[in-house]
């Protein structure tokens, strides 16, 4: 049997290196999947975290468009995620801020900003204006920016206050400015950061030249040099300088002042009225003072005026002739002059102190009391009028004013009467009333045509029956109508003759004239007319007295006369005649 060489033994191979190899490619796998699981984990979390959120969170890319955007990013957008992924962001904010927005993200990722923050309105869909905080952060993959990660909360809230805050602070800012008082405030490192319009008004000092200034700068205008002032001791309570006011007052964190000087700004002596008060911030921290400066010199003054003039006023009261008293709220004389004294017949020891029951009679007193308490009751003022008798025995018209006068705290403290003695105006009121009467009556009653026409405006306010049946016109047709619009005139020049007599003496006497009648009819009357006051104001009462008919009459005289005047001239050239032809005759020796 044919024998093979047996083949040769194979060379071993050392598999190490590759099971060394296998077992670390197995390593790796596990290691990548253990990141991918952690990475998968994270992004879960991570989209768990941003689907809860409470805040707009979204991703861009580098161009700028959506790639991610949570719930809350549809929710305050009205956006849906759809609509949203792949937009262009700067698409959803408010015009005029796009270009800035976009300023901002490209220095972000020129700069390599890791993290910035800006405020920009958003514009939703339906409208609405939604302004956001945003934190923007660059996104990077292996050191390389791939977009922009942001966190955008809705600040829409707190913008509205803020600029109701920033409102309130510019109306502040304005009343302090246009305060009537000089007002100005400082911090508390007592640098001025107020300064009123009144207040460079009062000191002749710019608020540019003061704003900012401290070392007691703002006492310089009143005092010459820095020192301590009210608006000080509001921060940093000083009984030293108190001391230096001619009067100093707190009132709970209220400081009032009054200052005198000798000569400030060169206008004399000034007396200033000042109230300070300290600033607190929310917490309770003082964060300066204010200080509102008033000038009272006028004030101090006329209280100086009122102080001399006060036993002026005594006097002038001891000197009024009507009665004047005071009470006080218990009904006691307190005062009266020497006229309420003569009206009672008392010397003033028994009136002062006393009640009105124990100065005049039971009865008077009543009535009296009954007023000044109503008068009490009701406040105010009060006027009546009454009679009573005086200390000469006859009884009076009198008209009482009386008044409530106050003390401080206003309360009523007592009553000032002030009593009128009317009797004389009273009897002149009742002669002028019963002349009226009897004027009124003759003036209805009288045959001739009256008229009165009010001289402002020459208009008839009145007439009587005898101008009716004279002009044939009614009342209703006359009253509130000129003379003019009647046409009664026949001759203006006729009128211009009365007004001419009117205003040189007031009045005029027997002016013929011829008047038209409401039908057109010509009558010649004798015209007289007198300036009266009624109720004060100036009016014309006319006269006009028909004589057309003796007027007719002196013509038809005249006719007749003249006719008998021809007659006998005839008759007398007739026996003129006659006797001419008997001579003749006798001549002839007919």
């Amino acid at each position: 049997m044919e024998s093979y060489p047996l083949p040769p033994k194979p060379t071993e191979i050392d598999l190490s290196p590759l099971q060394a190899r296998k077992k670390a490619l197995e390593q790796a796998e596990v290691r990548l999947k253990q990141a991918l699981e952690a990475a998968q984990k994270e992004e879960a979390q991570y989209q768990a975290f941003t689907e809860k959120a409470l805040d707009i969170i979204f991703k861009t890319d580098l161009k700028g468009y959506f790639t991610y955007v949570n719930p809350v990013s549809e929710r305050i957008t009205g956006f849906t995620k759809e609509e949203l992924v792949g937009r262009h962001f700067l698409k959803l904010i408010r015009p005029d801020f796009r270009e800035e927005t976009a300023r901002i993200f490209g220095k972000q990722l020129v700069d390599r900003i890791s993290d910035i923050y800006f405020e920009f309105p958003l514009m939703a869909k339906d409208g609405r204006e939604v302004w956001v905080g945003q934190q923007a952060q660059l996104l990077t993959e292996e050191d390389r920016v791939v977009g922009f990660q942001a966190i955008a909360r809705d600040i829409t809230e707190h913008k509205r206050v803020e600029a109701q805050l920033q409102e309130s602070e510019l109306r502040l800012s304005q009343t302090i400015e246009f305060l009537p008082d000089a007002t100005f405030a400082i911090d508390v490192q007592g640098r001025v950061i107020i300064w009123n319009r009144a207040m460079e008004g009062l000191t002749g000092i710019p608020a540019a030249d003061m704003l900012g200034r401290g070392d007691y700068a703002y006492a310089v205008p009143f005092y010459g040099k820095p020192r301590p002032v009210l608006i000080d001791l509001a921060l940093t309570p000083d009984q030293e300088i108190a001391r230096t006011y001619t009067f100093f007052q707190q009132s709970g964190r209220r400081l009032v002042s009054e200052t005198y000087l000798a000569d400030f700004q060169s206008r004399g002596a000034t007396w200033l009225w000042n109230t300070a008060a300290t600033l607190y911030g929310p917490d309770g921290q003082a964060l300066g003072a204010i200080e509102s400066i008033r000038d009272i010199t006028e004030h101090k003054q006329a209280e100086e005026r009122v102080k001399k003039q006060k036993e002026l006023q005594d006097a002038v009261l001891e000197a009024i002739p009507a009665p004047v008293y005071y009470k006080d709220n218990q009904g006691k004389y307190l005062d009266c002059n020497r006229a309420f004294l003569d009206f009672l017949g008392l010397p003033k020891d028994q009136v002062l102190g006393k009640a009105v029951f124990e100065v005049v009679l039971p009865e008077v007193a009543a009535t009296f009391y009954r007023a000044d308490q109503n008068l009490f009751r009701e406040g105010g003022a009060q006027v009546y009028e009454t009679r009573i008798p005086f200390a000469d025995g006859r009884v009076h018209d009198v008209v009482f004013h009386k008044a409530i006068f106050s003390d401080q705290d206003g309360s009523a403290a007592g009553i000032v009467g002030v009593i009128i003695d009317v009797t004389e105006r009273r009897r002149a009121e009742e002669a002028l009333r019963l002349s009226e009467d009897k004027f009124r009556l003759a003036f209805r009653t009288s045959p001739d045509a009256l008229s009165i026409i009010r001289l402002k405006n020459d208009r008839y306010v009145d007439i009587n029956q005898g101008f009716l049946d004279l002009t044939g016109y009614t009342r209703d047709e006359v009253i509130g109508k000129t003379p003019q619009e009647l046409n009664i005139w026949y001759d203006l020049a006729d009128r211009e003759q009365l007004v001419q007599a009117i205003q040189e003496g007031g009045y005029c006497k027997n002016l013929e004239a011829q008047f038209r009648r409401k039908d057109g009819g010509l009558l010649t009357g004798l015209l007289s007319a007198r300036v009266l006051m009624l109720e004060g104001v100036a009016h014309l009462l006319s006269i006009p007295r028909d004589i057309t008919e003796s007027k007719q009459a002196e013509a038809e005289k005249r006719n007749l006369e003249e006719r008998l005047q021809r007659a006998e001239k005839m008759e007398a050239m007739g026996t003129l005649a006659g006797g001419v032809a008997h001579d003749l005759n006798n001549v002839l020796g007919i």
